[in-house]
C-alpha cells in the first residue's frame, strides 16, 4: 500500500513542476518578493494538505510507520524534484536553490518538506 500511495504523489509533482513554469512565465526570471514566496509556499501546503486528505481515503496505510514512511518517500521525491528542474530545467544557480531552502532567507521549502513528511501520518491519526 505505501508503493501505491508513493506512487499516487508522482501526479503531484508534475502540478509542482507545472506551477513553477507557469509562474515563471508570468513574472520572468527575477525572484518574487519575500511575501510573494510566502503566499505561494502556504497556498501549496493547503492544496498538498487536501490531496493527501483526499489520498490518505482512497489509499488507506495500515499503521501510523507505514505514513512516515510513505510521507518521508514524498518528501524525498519533491526534493530530489525541486533541486532537479531547478537546476536542469530552470537554470538556477546552487545559491540561489539553497536560499529556497533557509529559513533565514526567507525560504519555506524545510517547512513545506516538513509538511509533506508528516502530513500522511497527521491524516492517519486523525482517521
Amino acid at each position: 500500500m505505501i508503493l501505491r500511495f508513493v506512487l499516487a504523489w508522482l501526479p503531484v509533482l508534475a502540478l509542482l513542476v507545472g506551477f513553477g513554469v507557469l509562474r515563471e512565465r508570468a513574472r520572468g526570471p527575477e525572484p518574487p518578493p519575500l511575501g510573494a514566496r510566502r503566499q505561494g509556499a502556504l497556498a501549496v501546503a493547503v492544496l498538498l494538505g487536501g490531496y493527501v486528505a483526499l489520498l490518505s481515503h482512497a489509499l488507506p496505510l495500515a499503521s501510523p510507520a507505514d505514513a512516515l514512511v510513505a510521507g518521508g518517500a514524498c518528501c524525498v521525491l519533491t526534493a530530489i524534484t525541486r533541486l532537479a528542474v531547478g537546476y536542469g530545467v530552470a537554470g538556477r544557480n546552487w545559491s540561489r536553490l539553497r536560499d529556497d531552502f533557509d529559513p533565514r532567507r526567507g525560504g519555506w521549502w524545510p517547512f513545506l518538506l516538513l509538511w509533506i513528511a508528516v502530513a500522511p501520518w497527521a491524516f492517519h491519526w486523525l482517521g
